[in-house]
């Protein structure tokens, strides 16, 4: 309130928060954010909102060839058989406890679609889902994509060697982004795929059996 914005842009996760600013007096615009689609509709939203409608659109076609491009790279080297990856959005550092990985129908689920692999957690009902040291074995990802942050990466690596069972562990397929472009869905979430794709194509993923 004591910086008196002439707008505030938040999550609709947030909604509690903008009722309070909106009580207040502050415009608000709310946009839903879980995925790709909804980030693309909020191009347009944020720009008639801010009265920048071509610089949304400008935008968006840019957000929309970076897609194209980092999609045509991971086709071209995407396996008749996609590898099962697992994508990790948080953890407790130093080891591997309260692991919370993302199910269907989340973004991070859109982006190993797109980047050529196989969630390995597809068949499960919730977005997101805190998994056991025993369900980590059971479901023996082929890849892990570890997108929490951490300020010191080679330690949070490491932290992986106490599964050396896991396939994604043997084979030296563990993958730490430490990139807050994957930490929720935004206007960067297309240099993210680009950055997910590099990772892993064309290194040699070892296909399912």
């Amino acid at each position: 309130l004591a910086l008196a914005p002439d707008i505030v842009v938040i999550d609709a996760a947030q909604e509690h928060f903008a009722g309070r600013l909106r009580s207040a007096g502050i415009r608000v615009l709310s946009l839903r954010m879980q995925s790709f689609a909804d980030v693309r509709a909020a191009f347009a939203s944020a720009g008639g909102a801010l009265g920048r409608p071509d610089g949304a659109e400008r935008a968006l076609a840019r957000f929309d060839r970076e897609l194209s491009a980092a999609q045509a790279r991971a086709r071209a080297h995407t396996p008749a058989r996609r590898p099962k990856a697992l994508f990790v959005v948080d953890r407790q550092l130093g080891g591997l406890g309260n692991l919370v990985a993302a199910g269907p129908h989340t973004f991070a689920d859109e982006l190993l679609q797109m980047a050529g692999v196989h969630n390995v957690l597809y068949d499960l009902d919730a977005p997101y889902i805190r998994l056991s040291t025993e369900q980590l074995l059971a479901r023996a990802p082929d890849v892990i994509v570890d997108a929490t942050y951490t300020e010191t990466p080679g330690r949070a690596l490491a932290d992986w060697d106490v599964l050396p069972s896991l396939p994604a562990v043997q084979n030296q397929h563990v993958h730490l982004l430490n990139d807050r472009r994957f930490g929720a869905p935004g206007p960067r979430l297309a240099e993210a795929l680009v950055v997910l794709v590099d990772t892993l194509w064309p290194a040699s993923v070892p296909q399912p059996k």
